[in-house]
């Protein structure tokens, strides 16, 4: 505790001992940070412009159905940037390279042009200020108003651009597409129109199927006429049967007489038998082609389902380019609505142009002074413990007491010039 309290004492008196160069050296920082600030440096002035960015593209954005991510669908649409898209594209060099070029600023480059520009978005705002630095607050101000209405602009040549590449992407893609829809169409009314295509193999299996119900009623009909043929055959035998060959019958070799009816009996047999016969083969032919037919329709029907799918196909690929140069076509109209539109005015729209400054932001005089101030003491303080510790001379009994270890007998005066002159 002692210690501290003499190294305490100590160095407050190094910093009294030398107080005065300690005020001459702040005072000369103080006077030179004066100087500079007053009479060497230039005022800057600053001024500033605030655009409103409104969400326009998101807008339009939002009736589309949900899903829609076909290549049609991004080349179409309206590029959506967010606000530090906006803000960096207003800093960019390209963009600063257009500003100069439109003041008319030929000694100007854009990365001088970089140094006195900055921008901000607003916190918890659809604003962004843009701020502009130099040493004439009237081109300053110029500047400023200049970027809002450059950069207006330029988001509606960079959106035209855009929907005009993206027009030439949409016609290059119709036309591709109308030559696919045109080859299948053809290919889809060769495939209708040849003899073996889905709608006549139709007809002709419709057509063979009706002839089978048809064959199927005769059949039906044929049966019931044999079923009653051979009932007449029977009731024929059966009455034959009954009836005497010869009404007297023959004797001593001599031949009986013939009875007429059971000719006539017999003839009736014989003309059943023969048409019995006859309704039989008829239906045997009915049924033969009756199976035939029916064949045939198994092989149609076999043949009709290759040329359905076949068809199917075909006809799903057209449905398919159809669908899609419809989808093209909308896509088409809203790029060609997207390339009329003025982005730019539409979606950034300045609401504070800048205004001529009145005082200059830079240099700050006052807090320069107080800065220099502060450094000039801080540093004449640093100097005097330097220069103190650098000396090595005893002047004090109490110097010698610390250094040295050792007492003293005496301290001799010093003895002024003035006081010696006297005496």
């Amino acid at each position: 505790m002692d210690t501290a309290e003499i190294d305490l004492r100590r160095y407050i008196e190094i910093v009294w001992k030398w107080r005065l160069v300690i005020v001459l050296l702040t005072l000369a920082a103080v006077a030179a940070s004066t100087i500079f600030s007053f009479f060497v440096l230039s005022p800057v002035y600053e001024t500033r412009v605030t655009l409103l960015v409104t969400n326009a593209a998101q807008n339009q954005q939002s009736v589309r159905p949900a899903g829609d991510t076909s290549v049609a669908e991004t080349v179409s649409r309206i590029p959506s940037m967010t606000l530090n898209t906006y803000m960096s594209q207003l800093t960019s060099p390209y963009f600063l390279n257009r500003v100069v070029a439109k003041l008319g600023l030929p000694n100007v480059a854009p990365n001088s042009l970089t140094s006195m520009v900055s921008a901000q978005v607003l916190k918890d705002t659809s604003l962004i200020e843009v701020r502009v630095q130099n040493t004439d607050k009237g081109l300053a101000a110029k500047i400023a108003n200049t970027m809002a209405s450059e950069f207006v602009q330029f988001v509606s040549e960079t959106n035209q651009e855009r929907m005009s590449k993206s027009l030439a992407f949409l016609a290059e893609q119709e036309a591709m597409l109308k030559k696919e829809l045109a080859a299948a169409y053809s290919e889809l009314s060769r495939i209708q129109t040849r003899p073996d295509s889905y709608t006549a193999t139709s007809r002709e299996i419709a057509a063979k199927s009706q002839l089978i119900v048809s064959f199927s009623e005769t059949l039906v009909k044929i049966k019931a006429k044999i079923e009653e043929l051979k009932a007449s055959v029977r009731d024929i035998e059966t009455h034959l049967k009954a009836t005497a060959e010869f009404t007297v019958e023959p004797a001593n070799g001599n031949a009986g007489t013939p009875n007429t009816m059971y000719r006539q009996r017999q003839e009736e047999l014989t003309a059943a038998k023969r048409q019995l016969s006859t309704v039989e083969a008829e239906q045997a032919a009915f049924q033969e082609e009756k199976g035939r037919l029916e064949s045939s329709i198994v092989v149609l029907e076999t043949r009709l389902m290759a040329v359905r799918n076949s068809e199917a196909l075909v006809q799903a690929d057209v449905a398919r380019l159809v669908s899609t140069l419809n989808l093209l076509s909308s896509k088409m109209v809203e790029a060609q609505m997207a390339h009329s539109l003025n982005l730019g005015e539409t979606t950034i729209s300045v609401v504070s142009p800048a205004l001529e400054p009145v005082s200059p932001v830079k240099p700050r005089k006052m807090v320069n002074m107080a800065v220099a101030g502060v450094l000039g003491a801080f540093v004449s303080i640093l100097l005097v413990f330097v220069l103190d510790y650098m000396d090595n001379t005893l002047k004090t009994p109490d110097d010698v007491m610390t250094y040295l270890d050792l007492g003293t007998l005496g301290v001799i005066p010093q003895v002024e010039n003035r006081q010696r002159r006297r005496k």
